[in-house]
């Protein structure tokens, strides 16, 4: 695979925890919304990034990437980006609407964005080796022009966009913080510094004073 086709490692990181997270809220929400308009769509999602991260951990760590492995991930790729994305996006808004389960919601749709940033990063790397399998008709077609919808695709753009905004001030933050705690414990040990070495001098003009004060009455 060329330079210019390789996957970011960065992505199936991302990819996992993602994983991670949609399973989570699988089995802690099974039994009470099982029966939702909104779970057989987390199903699916579910279901499909499970199956595209075993396939990107062998393209990518094991360098394997059989015509057949290619065909699969953009099988899965396609599956979401041009299939199911909107009616995903508009059950899991519909989560927020009901006002019930807001966070619920908020989390699932946050998901959904960050799957779709990442699929579509992937299937934009990927392009010119779809078109050499024949998935494609132009090497040239990404992500985008699977998702005709503009609106779901702002919407879920600007999700991860705000989210991206939210580390960073969080990071800054951190770092301010960490400098600003380096800071004062830096006056309080300067601080510490100055008052022992005045308690030595004291202690130090004491002792000649006393010194002095013996050798007087000696000589007085």
């Amino acid at each position: 695979m060329n330079r210019e086709t390789e996957v970011d490692k960065r992505l199936v990181l991302q990819l996992r925890q993602e994983v991670r997270i949609v399973c989570l809220l699988y089995h802690r929400n099974k039994n009470q919304h099982k029966t939702s308009v909104w779970w057989k769509q987390l199903n699916i999602l579910k279901r499909n990034v499970a199956h595209v991260v075993p396939l990107l951990e062998s393209l990518v760590y094991k360098g394997v990437r059989h015509d057949k492995d290619l065909l699969k991930i953009h099988s899965l790729l396609h599956a979401i980006l041009k299939l199911q994305i909107k009616k995903m996006y508009y059950d899991f808004n519909g989560v927020i609407s009901l006002g019930q389960f807001v966070t619920l919601g908020v989390v699932l749709v946050g998901a959904l964005a960050r799957i779709y940033k990442i699929y579509s990063s992937v299937y934009d790397s990927l392009a010119s080796e779809f078109y050499r399998v024949g998935c494609v008709k132009k090497s040239v077609s990404g992500a985008q022009q699977l998702m005709l919808d503009k609106k779901v695709r702002t919407a879920l753009e600007a999700i991860v966009d705000e989210e991206i905004g939210e580390l960073i001030e969080e990071e800054s933050s951190t770092q301010s913080s960490m400098a600003s705690s380096k800071r004062s414990k830096e006056n309080v040990n300067t601080t510490t510094t100055k008052a022992s070495w005045t308690k030595e001098a004291k202690k130090s003009k004491k002792k000649k004073l006393k010194k002095k004060s013996a050798i007087d009455d000696l000589f007085g």
